[in-house]
Formats: structure tokens, C-alpha cells, sequence
């Protein structure tokens, strides 16, 4: 088995884990287990926290108004209305693919931002990005010392 790792961003961390990856050979379930659990909190911890530290818009005055109505608190964090989105954050892995990530048609236009759909709450509107689902250089370098630990110690540990 040979891991090949895909990361998008990140670019010197995703350079050293990619390295450090070439030289694997055996099972990596159990450090992807682990990994996946590490990574999908941090994105989970990005919607719980409205994404401190990340300069996420403000809640526009439509979206207030939709959550009077529907008695959401106001003070909830802004993606976890329904808890859904935070939900749908899942990790897979298939042989030596460890993917982590929400499958939720609009998780994108969260994550990117947009324009919503005719059929929307509200049709037309302009939703700014409020990226929730990255990795930083920190997680990636983390991601390799654990990696490093599970092949050379005896085993993943969580960070």
C-alpha cells in the first residue's frame, strides 16, 4: 500500500506530509480514525465559534428576521440553527483516502459564499463566505506529527 495524500492549502505543510506519506507502507485505518475525529472538531469548532478569528460577516437583517420568526435564539451560533450543517461533518476513509467533510447541497454556499436559489427563504440574496471547512498549517504539521507517532511509537494519539 502506498498513501497519497491531496491537500488543498497549506502549501508547505501539505509539502512535508506528502513526504513524509511516500514512505508508508501498511494500514493507516487507525490513524485515519483518529485524524478524521481531530479534523472533523476543528470543523465542527469553526461553526460553534462563528469562526473567531476568521473575520466571518455579521448576521444580515433578513437572516435576524427569519430567526425571530422562527424562535431561534439570536445569539446561536450563526450555522447552527438547525445543527444540521455542524452535524453532516463526517470523516471516511477507504483504503488509503481519508476524507472529512458535509455532503449538504448548501454547505457550499456557506462555506464560499453565493447567491441562493430562486426557491430559497429568500430568493436572491447575497450570502458572504464563512469558509468553515479548511485546514491551517498548524493542523498539517500536527497531522504529520501524529502520523510520525503512529509509525514510529505505538500508536495515534489524539492531539
Amino acid at each position: 500500500m502506498r498513501l497519497q495524500i491531496h491537500v488543498e492549502g497549506a502549501s508547505p505543510a501539505a509539502h512535508a506530509i506528502r513526504a513524509v506519506g511516500e514512505r508508508i507502507t501498511g494500514p493507516l485505518r487507525p490513524f485515519f480514525e483518529v485524524l478524521g475525529a481531530d479534523w472533523e472538531a476543528a470543523f465542527q469548532e469553526r461553526i460553534d465559534s462563528e469562526g473567531a478569528g476568521l473575520g466571518w460577516a455579521p448576521m444580515s437583517a433578513a437572516r435576524a428576521r427569519i430567526r425571530a420568526r422562527s424562535q431561534t435564539p439570536g445569539s446561536f451560533p450563526l450555522l447552527r440553527e438547525t445543527g444540521d450543517l455542524r452535524a453532516s461533518i463526517v470523516s471516511s476513509f477507504t483504503g488509503d483516502t481519508l476524507a472529512v467533510g458535509t455532503d449538504l447541497p448548501y454547505a457550499s454556499l456557506l462555506q464560499f459564499g453565493g447567491v441562493t436559489a430562486p426557491g430559497s427563504a429568500v430568493p436572491g440574496a447575497t450570502v458572504p463566505p464563512r469558509p468553515f471547512v479548511f485546514l491551517t498549517d498548524q493542523q498539517v504539521y500536527d497531522a504529520i506529527e501524529m502520523l510520525q507517532e503512529y509509525l514510529f511509537d505505538e500508536g495515534p494519539r489524539r492531539g
